[in-house]
């Protein structure tokens, strides 16, 4: 019995001194600014009242999609937005096929690509269709899509336009939304308070997770609380990058536990970016890096199978200018490096920009107040495709640092 009595009490002191390791681990990651404890998800108001108008009244210009997460309503409008009967932002419809002698391009991306914060004519590719009657220049951009939704879109909708040139759009943060599948959790403050469907590697290839809310009533359960709140929440999770290191239903109340959880979420689930005192840099060993570059593969091969020609577009950011101003660096240089390597036509747009002086006082090119480019800064982007497609070749930037 005494025998009993001592090894329960060397566990005891074991445990003890395991605990007060790992309390000593978490204030040295602490110390280091690593985050150590995650939060309970919580939909703030502002995503709640849109949800609530999702479920009660009907769409303008923007629209739940069971496969895409959303898309833009045929015929729809709002504000300096209008949409074409055919589901994508337009002033009038195309034909099945393009015209004789027209040049066919179709382009798909994010906001950047839609034009977001702009009037049609001020797009970009308004823009290129109005210098060049023998083009036209369909616009699929969808304000707040990943590159998988665009690849979505493309293979669905954009296929059977019959372009000859295909547009991938890409801005550099895009890489956090192909990790994504419920859009709060990565942005709480989200106008677009949707989940959608995200591709995850698989073998030598890429798996699709459909849309895990394909019916509007669907997101019912978020404007309760309570059980039916969080197991929908949790689900949602599931194969969600920012609710896997950021939320959890419950806080862990030992030091170990949370100590593994940190560990795991810092060393074994490697961030999107590295940081560096000459700025940020895509992080090749992340998962949402070698998702993004099988996207692109997937894309471009799809685009050739359909017997049209793809043409990468990297969009700045305001951050990227300034970054590449202040540093000489660039953000994606990896992902650039690599599409590159794959003999894939790219045209980095920030060269475009710094030779424009975007960044003049941090507000030319963009709209005031906003991040997108404004009737200038989309001008930049049609003069660089017109002479890319005047050459015939997709423009190679320069080798980057």
């Amino acid at each position: 019995m005494r025998r009993i009595a001592l090894w329960a009490a060397l566990a005891l002191v074991a445990w003890g001194l395991v605990e007060l390791t790992a309390a000593a681990g978490l204030a040295l990651l602490r110390s280091a600014g690593k985050p150590v404890e995650v939060e309970r998800f919580v939909l703030r108001d502002n995503a709640r009242e849109i949800l609530g108008y999702l479920l009660e009244r009907k769409p303008i210009y923007t629209q739940h999609d069971p496969e895409l997460g959303w898309s833009i309503l045929g015929g729809g409008e709002r504000g300096p937005y209008h949409a074409n009967g055919q589901g994508f932002r337009g002033d009038h419809d195309y034909a099945p096929a393009p015209p004789t002698g027209v040049l066919r391009v179709a382009s798909f991306g994010d906001s950047f690509t839609h034009g977001t914060d702009v009037a049609n004519a001020d797009t970009w590719q308004a823009q290129m269709e109005a210098a060049d009657p023998a083009l036209e220049v369909l616009n699929f951009g969808v304000g707040a899509f990943g590159l998988d939704q665009s690849l979505l879109r493309w293979e669905r909708d954009g296929r059977g336009f019959a372009p000859q040139v295909v547009l991938i759009g890409f801005l550099s943060e895009n890489l956090n939304r192909n990790v994504s599948v419920f859009r709060p959790f990565y942005v709480p403050r989200t106008s677009a308070p949707l989940s959608k469907p995200r591709f995850v590697l698989a073998g030598d290839g890429l798996q699709l997770r459909p849309n895990p809310l394909p019916r509007v009533a669907d997101y019912r359960p978020l404007l309760e609380t309570g059980e039916r709140f969080e197991q929908l929440v949790a689900r949602l999770g599931e194969a969600d990058y920012f609710y896997q290191t950021r939320y959890r239903p419950a806080s862990l109340p030992l030091p170990s536990a949370r100590l593994w959880r940190a560990l795991h979420r810092h060393l074994l689930t490697p961030a999107p970016y590295r940081e560096s005192p000459t700025g940020r840099r895509f992080n090749t060993a992340s998962e949402a890096y070698r998702v993004t570059l099988a996207l692109f593969d997937r894309f471009v091969a799809s685009v050739r199978a359909s017997g049209a020609r793809p043409l990468i577009l990297l969009f700045p950011h305001k951050d990227d200018i300034r970054q590449f101003r202040e540093h000489g660096t660039r953000p994606y240089a990896p992902l650039l490096r690599d599409l590159l390597e794959k003999g894939y036509p790219v045209l980095d747009l920030l060269d475009e920009f710094n030779r424009a002086d975007a960044w003049r006082g941090g507000r030319r090119m963009f709209v005031a107040g906003k991040s997108h480019y404004d009737r200038a800064g989309n001008g930049v982007v049609a003069r660089a495709l017109l002479r890319t497609l005047r050459s015939n070749n997709a423009q190679q930037p320069p080798a980057q640092r």
